[in-house]
């Protein structure tokens, strides 16, 4: 609840407790969840390294478990670290994984989030990609929907606007990197 209200650092302080308390902290239905809440709060304080270090063991908790809901949610989470670092590779990789599991348990959901992730790591290299991945998830958001279909619209309104073409809407990328950037921290909640 901490996390929610924008208090992450209590966030933090309530997680590690709990992790501490062996009969919850060892308990892989339960520490995967609080180490991708853990995980999601580090990000929020910009501790990028924390935050990758608690999501990967949570990534290893529900692999262990066959949780592949939870798997998807730490791939999604530590592709959202690496494109804070600007790491576009391995964003990509946990990307690609989320893609992958979202499909095979058959989540629309993850599936619409992970098109909108695919669209953020190709945006500085291949804008022309980013759009259809980008319309992509808007479409399936809509179907669901889903509230982040409303935001998704409107940033496609910027980023694809109706009777662009490739060179005309894409004239500043690093623009539309750093608004794309915000939008996703702001969005984060919303998923």
């Amino acid at each position: 609840m901490c996390i929610t209200e924008g208090d992450a650092l209590s966030g933090v302080r309530h997680l590690r407790a709990a992790l501490a308390d062996p009969d919850y902290g060892s308990d892989p239905s339960y520490a995967t969840i609080t180490y991708l809440n853990l995980g999601v709060a580090l990000l929020d304080l910009g501790r990028h390294a924390a935050a990758r270090q608690a999501l990967t063991h949570a990534l290893s908790l529900a692999i262990g478990a066959g949780d592949l809901q939870n798997a998807c949610h730490a791939h999604h989470d530590l592709a959202e670290v690496a494109l804070r670092g600007d790491d576009l590779r391995t964003a990509r990789r946990h990307a690609d994984q989320q893609f992958h599991l979202a499909t095979e348990i058959g989540d629309p959901l993850r599936g619409a989030a992970v098109l909108d992730l695919l669209a953020s790591c190709l945006l500085t290299t291949d804008l022309a990609a980013a759009r259809v991945r980008w319309r992509e998830a808007y479409e399936i958001y809509c179907g669901l929907k889903h509230r982040l279909a409303t935001p998704l619209g409107e940033w496609l309104a910027i980023v694809d606007p109706p009777g662009s073409t490739d060179q005309a809407a894409g004239a500043d990328v690093a623009w539309l990197a750093a608004r794309d950037a915000e939008r996703r921290r702001r969005l984060r909640k919303l998923l």
